[in-house]
């Protein structure tokens, strides 16, 4: 494989030496690293940031797969977060080390494929690896143009994805050298971090890199998760033509976008845009995926009180290829007979919920079911005390990551707080997640298998953990006219090309 390294360093021993000013120092395959050490949650933790795992992706390597970082010699200071090349990856560990391996939790953060960071306070790690007696890392891998441009021989796409395999395997090799136990690899991620983790979970050679998946809010066969190869290509020529490089000469292609700016690149890509072998599954997602959506298609209306032919317009735009007599059903049944404009913002919240988030879910959990592994499913149903968003948005797409992380802190407004219940849901979630990444199960806690028959997911809220059994009529028994929308031969077999290369 690509990932082979020649003559690197063999994992030997988990070194910590503790200084005066907190710092640990661990031997890895590619060079010792030095961290912090601080108190975070119930615990003290070290922190090592901005480790590098591949080679920075300049000059002829832009635009190439990832290759390992050379070995180091001196001690890397892994103190703070790394630089704009991207490739570096981040490790919270329980301090001192635990006496015996304890689980890893590998972070793929969302933003479509185009935005966010590893280094986001929201995705801190601290919390949960000192809470939880549990190893945390967060992955940076190369975002829009620079990750998923497609035009091959010269550029040979989904870069992102090779990034995060490179990252894995990285992790895979070091992870007994921070206390970490490399058959207890979770992988999770949200939105197109959800979607990035179901590709690893059908790709041949990230199969051996982690033991469990967790998918929140994206799944690979999500209609915003992929491009058929032509529609790829199609729009990588027209970026190439928005930065005035020619395709005409392969040779000058790679040499144009080599050479051309980071800041032009990311100016520019704005103005575009079945392996059996499975893992135990957590997967779920907010009860009002799509609220955010209506709020920002239609944030010059007071709290997006739509009418009915602004919701029409809004049908027309979630599924383009559907019949008028469609689209006026999908209206009648989403807004359930009701004329008034919160019911019409409510009908096409629900909609983009449904077709972004929850059929693809519910089709790949049960996909997934079939292979006989276990799948838990959860539907995160709070929505913060105290909330930049406004209130009607309710449980809105990215919701529960703060929980997850045990980062409230970042996501309350200044000079506002938690509530001790919301506190205590995060405990738990952070407990829910982290027995998943030790066991693959959730044997010791109130989940039960996922099936096709009642499709049960476990409610979390403030409320007791209770079990809700729905799939809407889209969803589970979808008109033909909705599978032509879906395009659902071509996902199939695009999500298969996508995956088979990585």
């Amino acid at each position: 494989m690509i990932y082979s390294r020649i003559g690197a360093i063999k994992m030997l021993i988990w070194a910590s030496s503790s200084a005066s000013n907190g710092a640990t120092v661990v031997i890895t395959s590619s060079g010792p690293i030095k961290g912090k050490q601080f108190l975070s949650g119930l615990g003290s933790v070290a922190a090592y940031l901005g480790i590098p795992y591949a080679e920075p992706p300049l000059g002829k390597l832009r635009f190439q797969k990832p290759l390992p970082h050379q070995p180091w010699k001196q001690t890397l200071e892994a103190t703070s977060f790394g630089n704009s090349y991207c490739l570096s990856l981040n490790i919270w560990v329980p301090h001192p080390q635990p006496s015996s391996p304890v689980p890893v939790l590998v972070w793929i953060h969302g933003g479509g494929y185009g935005g966010a960071t590893a280094s986001l306070g929201l995705f801190n790690g601290a919390s949960l690896a000192a809470t939880e007696n549990v190893i945390v890392v967060t992955i940076n891998y190369r975002l829009g143009a620079l990750g998923f441009l497609y035009l091959p021989p010269v550029v040979p796409g989904n870069l992102g994805l090779w990034d995060q395999q490179l990252a894995l395997k990285w992790i895979k090799e070091n992870a007994a050298a921070f206390g970490g136990d490399p058959s207890r690899v979770t992988i999770f991620g949200h939105s197109a971090g959800g979607a990035s983790v179901n590709f690893h979970l059908l790709a041949p050679k990230s199969q051996d890199l982690f033991a469990q998946a967790v998918m929140q809010s994206g799944t690979a066969n999500a209609f915003w998760a992929w491009r058929s190869p032509e529609e790829a290509k199609r729009l990588s020529l027209k970026f190439v033509h928005l930065l005035g490089c020619s395709e005409d000469n392969k040779i000058s292609l790679g040499h144009c976008l080599q050479t051309k700016n980071v800041s032009e690149l990311i100016q520019q890509q704005g103005s575009l845009f079945l392996n059996e072998d499975f893992k135990p599954v957590l997967i779920g997602k907010v009860s009002d995926e799509g609220s955010t959506f209506i709020h920002d298609l239609f944030s010059d209306i007071k709290e997006s009180l739509i009418n009915q032919e602004q919701l029409l317009k809004g049908i027309r735009m979630l599924v383009p290829n559907a019949p008028e007599d469609v689209v006026q059903s999908i209206a009648l049944r989403y807004s359930e007979g009701n004329h008034n404009p919160a019911k019409y913002r409510s009908a096409l919240s629900n909609l983009f919920t449904d077709l972004a988030i929850a059929c693809p879910m519910i089709e790949a959990a049960g996909n997934i079911r079939k292979t006989g592994s276990p799948v838990y499913a959860y539907l995160f149903a709070h929505h913060p005390s105290r909330s930049s968003w406004p209130q009607w948005t309710g449980p809105h797409h990215d919701a529960e990551i703060a929980y997850i992380f045990g980062t409230l802190e970042s996501v309350f407004p200044v000079n506002q707080t938690y509530t001790e219940a919301e506190a205590r849901l995060s405990r738990k979630m952070m407990h829910y997640w982290a027995e998943f990444a030790r066991t693959g199960s959730h044997s010791q806690t109130n989940y039960i298998l996922f099936n096709q028959y009642s499709y049960p997911f476990l409610q979390l809220s403030l409320s007791p953990p209770s079990h809700s059994h729905s799939c809407n009529w889209l969803c589970c028994g979808r008109p033909e006219d909705f599978q032509n929308g879906f395009r659902a031969d071509t996902l199939v077999r695009t999500v298969d090309e996508i995956s088979s290369e990585i």
